[in-house]
């Protein structure tokens, strides 16, 4: 089955491995890396934190308990410095016709990153914080700003 083909190919690429290499490498350290797309890409990001589980230092998934644990916005930061996160609406480059309960935990911030590029800005998106409420009960949200050396990972 396609399963076990899948891990069979990671296995004989040694992407466990690889993964590992980069993440201690200290490649990351004072990166931020965003995963931005659909569905396939948020399985990139599950992936990553599978493959290294033990790298991580915090993560956050805020998940729909009735929607079979699907997610649309997530990070985790990892041990050895740096930060990655699943951001599928950051900068309104991808629209989606996402239909998520009015409280739901979905991100879609007002950044554009046209209009971030146009006026030669860093790009800047919203994600929830690691921690906190708002009076109403409410997640935190934090604003995350890109820099020179971080890494964008498209998907559509």
């Amino acid at each position: 089955n396609r399963a076990v083909a899948a891990r069979d190919l990671s296995l004989e690429a040694k992407t466990r491995q690889r993964v590992l290499d980069a993440i201690n490498s200290r490649a990351l350290i004072s990166r931020k890396v965003v995963f931005m797309g659909d569905s396939l890409t948020r399985q990139h990001y599950i992936s990553l934190g599978c493959l290294a589980p033990e790298q991580i230092d915090r993560h956050l998934t805020p998940f729909y308990p009735d929607r079979n644990g699907l997610f649309y916005d997530a990070r985790m930061e990892l041990k050895a410095g740096g930060e990655v996160f699943y951001a599928p609406t950051a900068g309104k480059v991808f629209r989606y016709n996402w239909n998520p309960p009015p409280d739901g935990p979905i991100v879609g911030g007002e950044e554009s990153w046209l209009n971030s590029c146009q006026n030669d800005m860093p790009l800047e998106f919203d994600t929830y914080a690691y921690s906190g409420t708002n009076p109403d009960g409410s997640r935190l949200t934090e604003r995350i700003t890109l820099v020179p050396g971080d890494v964008v990972f498209l998907n559509a």
